[in-house]
């Protein structure tokens, strides 16, 4: 596995001068499960402040949270399919709340795909989905429901699963795999005995 933090800051560029409104970071972790897996994990972790003294509010908006574009093949209508867990595709998936969204088509001739998945955690679970109705783009909005307001003492945290694979997408892998994210198994440890061992 691999993993990486990135820092990014987000500016409001409509002010009278550029001003930091939000300082945001990722923390991101890559894994390969097995050799000859055909797929791989990525779980990031957004945790978004605000970058001066007052609150900042998303607006209503079809987009907002975490985006994804397909690759370069997928751009045209015709060129790029989209399933959700409960089995829509483009255009019934739009603003619906699936567990996961894969988007895929074909890359040099073979089919891939990318998967998300939100957490249980996010604010607004589970985040309603922009599929774009032209355009190789999936987001998970949580504002498509309404205004988001981030104040001053709670950072925003949101947590997500992209499975990038090989092939079309597989439900019963991508079910797998919501699970493991969204309800990892947990291990209590007791101390059975303090005496020391002859």
């Amino acid at each position: 596995f691999g993993a990486l933090v990135a820092r990014h800051r987000h500016v409001d560029l409509l002010a009278p001068t550029a001003t930091p409104a939000l300082d945001e970071r990722w923390d991101l972790v890559l894994r390969a499960p097995q050799p000859g897996a055909r797929f791989w994990i990525l779980d990031l972790t957004s945790t978004v402040a605000t970058a001066g003294p007052r609150e900042v509010v998303l607006e209503t908006h079809l987009y907002g949270g975490l985006g994804l574009r397909g690759h370069a093949a997928w751009n045209g209508k015709d060129q790029v399919r989209f399933l959700t867990a409960e089995g829509k595709g483009r255009p019934e998936a739009h603003a619906t709340r699936p567990r996961w969204t894969s988007m895929f088509g074909a890359v040099e001739g073979r089919p891939a795909g990318v998967a998300v998945i939100g957490h249980p955690d996010n604010v607004r679970d589970p985040q309603p989905v922009r599929v774009h109705p032209e355009e190789p783009f999936l987001a998970l909005a949580p504002v498509q429901q309404g205004p988001l307001v981030i104040d001053t003492r709670t950072p925003l945290v949101s947590r997500y699963r992209v499975v990038v694979h090989d092939g079309e997408p597989d439900p019963k892998l991508l079910e797998a795999l919501t699970a493991d994210f969204q309800q990892p198994l947990r291990a209590t440890v007791r101390v059975l005995s303090t005496r020391p061992t002859r």
